[in-house]
């Protein structure tokens, strides 16, 4: 047992990938990440680029970032999400090396409110970020957003069955949130059921509030 426990420990403070670790550019595994970042700042500020990292088949692995000094380990969160190092690396054509098999791992990008999930969220900053967002995109990705649906709908989503959501209007009134499916409420800030609405407010916080296109 104790030995396990100290082969275990081992294995998770291993600062640095081994031999046989595969290596990839920054840039593959962390596309637009330098495009977010020349943005100005105040074109970006409601809204976020994350990157989740998943690994398939149950499998296990680290990430290194190579840097002029060695290696740091790439920490993700339980849900798979990481930071990328900063755009200075990319520059400097730094590369993430991992101990996953082929095809064991496979990142996916979305776009988030900036800051930490909160219970209430004016309507207006939703907007903010859905139109920051979607200028982003145009700005990004060119002629070929033309062909891309629109980003309407902020996806709030809980630990467990959604609390109840009020929406608050100008006038003082509220009225339910029924765009509820599970563990998921919806907002689309432009809806026309949403006019003179103020603000959103939630039972409990959200664990992540993401921006889609509207379904």
């Amino acid at each position: 047992m104790i030995a396990a426990l100290c082969v275990a420990l081992a294995l998770a403070a291993q600062d640095a990938p081994g031999p046989d670790a595969r290596s990839v550019s920054l840039e593959r595994v962390f596309p637009f990440w330098t495009d977010y970042h020349a943005l100005p700042a105040d074109e970006r500020s409601a809204f976020t680029l994350d990157y989740v990292i998943s690994l398939r088949g149950g499998a296990d692995a680290q990430f290194w970032v190579e840097t002029a000094d060695g290696f740091e380990v790439l920490e993700r969160d339980p849900a798979g999400a990481a930071t990328p190092p900063p755009p200075e690396a990319f520059e400097a054509g730094q590369r993430l090396f991992t101990d996953a098999p082929e095809g064991g791992a496979s990142v996916s990008m979305r776009l988030s409110l900036a800051g930490e999930p909160r219970e209430t969220y004016t309507i207006a900053e939703l907007e903010t970020a859905v139109a920051q967002a979607g200028n982003a995109m145009r700005s990004l990705m060119g002629l070929r957003a033309m062909f891309m649906p629109r980003l309407e709908t902020v996806r709030f989503s809980f630990d467990g069955a959604a609390p109840g959501a009020v929406i608050v209007f100008e006038d003082g009134r509220q009225a339910p949130v029924e765009t509820v499916f599970g563990d998921v409420i919806t907002i689309r800030p432009q809806d026309r059921a949403l006019r003179g609405a103020v603000e959103v407010r939630f039972g409990a916080v959200p664990q992540e509030a993401v921006l889609e296109t509207s379904r």
